[in-house]
């Protein structure tokens, strides 16, 4: 807090936002003329949190892009009064103990998920599906895991597709702010909401969020932290094992299954295994 005025962190992805129901920024090539379009509806939903969280009197925003490596948030239209810290580093790379709160903007439900837009956990083609002590998560509890134990702030603002929605409050309870952009259809199609809707709700949402952040607790869970990891097959299992155990040496986990993975955690370093 500075001068009693919140700092706020965004997490921004790119799967989850305005306009998105397909993997752009993994897929398309970077001379791709359909990549700067995607690009620009992810900036607007940032900038739309951005904007709520000053007109709530926010004193600082600092907007970290976690999507596909360096082709997001384009630079040149983010907001000028948000500080962007570029896609990479370790999880929440940034965050303090003096932000008054995280939000999740563009994010995703968990693999496994049947009512959301491009489910998935960190990998849409390992389809990898966690276990956190026991309760099925995806990278929005990883993050509210890691916003709690290590830092003490509470994720206070989410938005994505219903699907994500629904899976925050079950994580984070019924009080969260949530701003839906988009749903899955029962037929497989995706309603995709329009960018004026979503950017107006998503900066009332914002605000919103900013006002209530003092009421929110961070999320905290039991640590040693026990981890399950599934992947999509035991082929795929054993080459994931081989490239953790060759890159990080201090890695902690082990096999338990022909397709499973297990480890249990003193802290969130290896929390996404």
């Amino acid at each position: 807090m500075t001068n009693n005025r919140p700092t706020i962190f965004i997490v921004a992805d790119s799967e989850g936002p305005t306009g998105v129901a397909e993997y752009w920024a993994r897929n398309l090539p970077s001379t791709s003329p359909r990549l700067r379009p995607f690009r620009e509806l992810m900036t607007g939903d940032v900038n739309a949190a951005v904007q709520g969280c000053f007109d709530a009197g926010a004193s600082a925003v600092v907007v970290k892009d976690d999507g596909f490596r360096d082709r997001n948030i384009l630079p040149e239209l983010l907001d000028p009064r948000a500080q962007l810290i570029l896609s990479g580093g370790s999880l929440l790379d940034g965050l303090d103990e003096h932000f008054a709160g995280v939000m999740l903007v563009g994010f995703h439900a968990m693999e496994g998920a049947t009512d959301a837009v491009l489910a998935h956990t960190w990998s849409s083609a390992r389809r990898r599906r966690y276990w956190f002590n026991g309760r099925e998560g995806g990278e929005l509890a990883a993050y509210a895991i890691a916003a709690g134990h290590d830092h003490g702030v509470p994720i206070i603002m989410a938005t994505g597709c219903t699907g994500l929605c629904r899976e925050a409050h079950a994580w984070l309870g019924p009080d969260l702010v949530t701003v839906p952009v988009k749903r899955l259809r029962s037929d497989g199609t995706v309603d995709l909401f329009p960018a004026a809707d979503t950017h107006s709700r998503i900066r009332a949402g914002a605000r919103t969020a900013v006002e209530r952040a003092h009421q929110h607790r961070p999320y905290r869970t039991r640590f040693p932290l026990a981890v399950r990891l599934q992947l999509t097959d035991p082929e795929t299992t054993t080459g994931y094992v081989a490239w953790r155990q060759q890159h990080k040496p201090d890695w902690p986990a082990h096999r338990t299954g022909p397709r499973t993975l297990g480890a249990i955690l003193q802290t969130t370093t290896h929390l996404v295994l």
